[in-house]
């Protein structure tokens, strides 16, 4: 017995040491085979080398030796990493095409005419393709078989198509990003250029239609002035004619002809002020992303490291022994009918015997744990829609999920939600994912180290994955200043992220007011949800939704605890129909934190391994959360399931999260659109408009020019958020000025030139 456990002990030492040798030897070879290619030795041994690759794959032979360098490297520093992937399937797939393509690509001349063979066979010899010089200079005779059997079956023009094709192909898995997404990254510097000008343009429009055109007046020949100015206005319309004209402005009278300008003379143009800059209002649809936009790759995520427990099923064996030993002694009699492995934990799913008490069960649980020296172990009784119990023991051998393994499996590319996020794998290994649309909030707690900000993380990069600035944005409050500050930038956020208290009150009631106003839109186009009125509303209108993911309510709550238990009620009430959802976690997960007002308005839960048991009972109203191993182990209580299921969280490393932050940052820049609320001493709040707002008279005077109003055109033409721009449309409508918004058509102007110079004087 002894020396089975001596043999075990030795087992990894001497697969380590196996591993460095052969890696070293790898190494070596691959080396020493590159300098003798380069320096063409001929020596007995290298010659022999040489020669043997020349006349394999010809002047592909150098992708041998670092091969051999590359797995010897691999075995030496990751042997338990290195595995096939599509990069390396790619790289073979170019190899291959390579070689071909050398071949087929020579002019090896021709025999002598006296040598000639009959037959298919006799056609290979006397080909000069097939000589030995010749392939020892192209693609060897892998390249020669390759190159013959592609032109025998296809012929010669084909030929050159198929490697083609498969040279991309190959591309393409060694990149692993999507070929229209690789074109448009090709695209995008000549995209921006065409982007910049016509920005130029359409500013140059706005200041000639403001009257604000600089230039100097000439006395010159009115003709040619009028030519010039003639051609560069129609020019400008079209150019312009997709970015400016839409429903909002169909209607649009003509522009006043531009004033004379020197021709030989450029003009610079200082940049457009951005009047709403300095305020930033609360959010709205705003105008679509760069159509440019593309969504992250997978490639820049990482594959988890390969774990193989070669005692796997031994180790279920003895274990099955011991559980059916252990529950026997105290007098109850089961039997393991199923075993499901997960990355971390294993369930056995016993069947008791008739008559037994299944609370006797969970009282055994500590019995049971100490019977299999496992660190801790928990008594699913019985399982959801099973007449089984469910142990779940910790595996000897633990395995990593990575977020790249989540993001690129089945159930994660439901093309129905944008707000859908990876969770990891359950306890039968297979991946879990939820769809915040439908919880609609969610409350995480769990002790320090135990995964909480990791799964914050991962649920934040699961819906950038799958959503453009446009669709989803977020509001991030980090009072800790560590986790989510890592996000600060990326295109989705309407405002930097937060880290003082007194600031996240003020955002909280942003929110509120940004609630409110989403209601006020939904009932007029008589829609219940948002989801009804994207679908009505025109594009450049839709509403997207809005996530606000707090890192650590325990440090709010100790600040300012009514104020923001009133906040997150509220919002937890009404806010799910307008598209704002909630995502709250803390480490802290007592009564005083998690309150009653808040947990009861929150019912989707994920508990990470906690102290004691009571903390789990404030999390999920139940225990089991005290038994959780911790790193990423979690119990998932979502609104409609009976009972919590248990999950491996992926895991996203923080150097992830660094690019995906990058990438995010190359593809637009933050609409910084909603600004906190500030609280007057006497409880009012204060929110940046008022019925004396300097751009009121300004609005007024460009909707009755057009003839028609509305918050895009606003904020299109005056530079102003939405928001804004739709306060000065409601108060335009209070005022008797424009009519009221019926459905998806323009708001009526009900006032004249006349009437306005009688409101606010003659303009200056």
């Amino acid at each position: 017995m002894k020396r089975k456990q001596t043999t075990d002990q030795r087992g990894p030492e001497r697969s380590r040491r196996y591993y460095d040798i052969v890696g070293l030897s790898l190494t070596g070879t691959g080396i020493a085979c590159l300098v003798w290619l380069v320096l063409r030795q001929h020596a007995p041994v290298p010659g022999i080398l040489i020669s043997g690759l020349r006349w394999f794959a010809g002047v592909g032979a150098f992708a041998a030796p670092l091969l051999m360098v590359f797995v010897g490297v691999m075995l030496l520093f990751g042997y338990k990493r290195f595995s096939f992937s599509h990069a390396t399937y790619g790289s073979i797939l170019a190899f291959l095409t390579f070689v071909t393509w050398r071949h087929l690509q020579g002019d090896p001349g021709a025999l002598p005419p006296d040598v000639r063979l009959d037959g298919p066979l006799g056609a290979m010899v006397t080909d000069p393709r097939w000589s030995q010089p010749y392939v020892e200079n192209a693609g060897g005779y892998l390249g020669a078989i390759l190159g013959w059997a592609l032109s025998s079956l296809f012929g010669s023009p084909a030929s050159g198509i198929f490697l083609a094709m498969f040279a991309l192909i190959s591309l393409v898995l060694i990149v692993d990003r999507p070929f229209a997404e690789m074109i448009r990254s090709l695209g995008k510097p000549a995209q921006a250029g065409v982007d910049a000008a016509r920005k130029g343009v359409v500013a140059i429009r706005e200041r000639k239609e403001n009257g604000r055109v600089q230039g100097d007046v000439l006395d010159a020949n009115e003709d040619v002035i009028q030519q010039d100015a003639e051609g560069r206005s129609g020019l400008i319309r079209r150019l312009t004619r997709r970015e400016v004209l839409d429903p909002d402005d169909g209607n649009e009278t003509d522009p006043a002809p531009p004033r004379r300008t020197r021709p030989s003379r450029v003009v610079p143009l200082p940049p457009a002020a951005e009047e709403g800059a300095a305020e930033p209002e609360a959010i709205g649809p705003g105008p679509r992303s760069d159509p440019m936009y593309a969504l992250p790759p997978t490639s820049i995520l990482r594959d988890a490291p390969t774990v193989v427990n070669r005692r796997a099923q031994q180790e279920h064996a003895e274990r099955i022994k011991i559980l059916e030993k252990t529950l026997d002694e105290f007098g109850i009699g089961a039997n393991v009918v199923e075993i499901a492995h997960g990355p971390t934990v294993t369930r056995y799913e016993v069947q008791l015997a008739p008559g037994i008490n299944v609370a006797r069960i969970s009282a055994l649980a500590g019995n049971i744990a100490m019977a299999l020296a496992a660190h801790n172990v928990r008594v699913e009784a019985p399982i959801p829609g099973k007449a089984a119990i469910g142990i779940e023991v910790p595996n000897s051998t633990k395995a990593v999920v990575s977020f790249k393994e989540c993001v690129e499996s089945a159930p994660f590319r439901d093309p129905d939600s944008r707000l859908l996020f990876a969770l990891g794998k359950d306890v039968s290994g297979q991946i879990r994912v939820a769809d915040l649309a439908t919880m609609p909030h969610l409350l995480i707690g769990g002790a320090t180290n135990s995964g909480k900000s990791v799964c914050l993380n991962a649920l934040i990069a699961s819906i950038v994955y799958r959503a453009r600035p446009d669709e989803v944005k977020f509001i991030m409050v980090d009072p800790k200043r560590v986790e989510l500050s890592l996000w600060d930038g990326i295109p989705h956020l309407i405002h930097p992220v937060v880290t003082d208290v007194k600031q996240a009150s003020g955002i909280f009631r942003a929110v509120i007011r940004e609630m409110d106003r989403r209601y006020d839109r939904l009932a007029a186009q008589n829609a219940r949800n948002i989801a009804s009125y994207n679908a009505k509303a025109p594009e450049g209108e839709r509403l997207p939704f809005l996530i606000v993911v707090v890192d650590e309510l325990a440090e709010l709550m100790a600040q300012a605890a009514a104020e923001i238990e009133t906040s997150i009620e509220r919002l937890a009430h009404l806010a799910r129909a307008t598209g704002i959802h909630l995502v709250i976690a803390t480490q802290r997960p007592s009564v005083d934190v998690i309150t009653g007002r808040i947990k009861a308005n929150i019912p989707s839960r994920i508990a990470f391994a906690c102290i004691q048991a009571v903390d789990s009972r404030t999390i999920l109203d139940r225990v089991g959360a005290e038994r959780l191993i911790g790193r990423g182990d979690m119990l998932f209580l979502p609104i409609d399931a009976q009972g919590a299921a248990r999950i491996q969280g992926c895991y996203l490393s923080e150097e992830e999260t660094e690019e995906i932050v990058q990438y995010l940052r190359t593809q637009d820049t933050p609409d910084y659109t909603m600004r906190p609320i500030e609280a007057t001493p006497d409880g009012a709040v204060v929110d940046g408009v008022d019925a004396d707002d300097e751009l009121f008279e300004k609005a007024v005077r460009l909707v009755v020019s057009t003839g028609h109003a509305s918050a895009s055109l606003l904020q299109r033409r005056m530079r102003i958020g939405y928001a804004r721009s739709s306060r000065l449309v409601d108060m335009m409508e209070q005022q008797g000025i424009v009519g009221p918004q019926d459905g998806a058509k323009l708001r009526e102007v009900l006032i004249t030139r006349d009437d306005v110079d009688r409101m606010f004087g003659p303009p200056a």
